[in-house]
């Protein structure tokens, strides 16, 4: 996080903390789902069950295999929380139709 000139360091601090709070929250949802889809796809293939704690660190580990996504600072941050918010619960609602209707 680049400290602007302008911005007070209390702004900067609370600013910090909420982009943790909803990565911490985003991880715990996304995690959820996945424990779900792995759960529903791929035990059937022979592997183990997992809980969300599993999950968070099989996406953790891909997460820092991908590396660090920088993005453009005119993005809006709106739009971002969007689809961190939907993504993991269309793939759930997806994955939910795939077995309920193709397995």
């Amino acid at each position: 996080m680049i400290i602007e000139e302008n911005k007070p360091l209390s702004r900067t601090i609370s600013e910090g903390l909420i982009t943790f709070t909803i990565v911490v929250l985003y991880y715990a949802y996304a995690g959820w789902v996945l424990a779900y889809l792995w759960n529903w796809f791929i035990t059937p293939l022979g592997a183990p069950l997992i809980n969300s704690v599993w999950a968070i660190g099989i996406m953790f580990t891909f997460s820092s295999m991908k590396g660090i996504q920088i993005a453009p600072r005119d993005r809006d941050d709106r739009l971002q929380i969007a689809s961190m918010t939907l993504s993991p619960i269309i793939a759930l609602a997806l994955g939910y139709i795939i077995k309920t209707n193709f397995m």
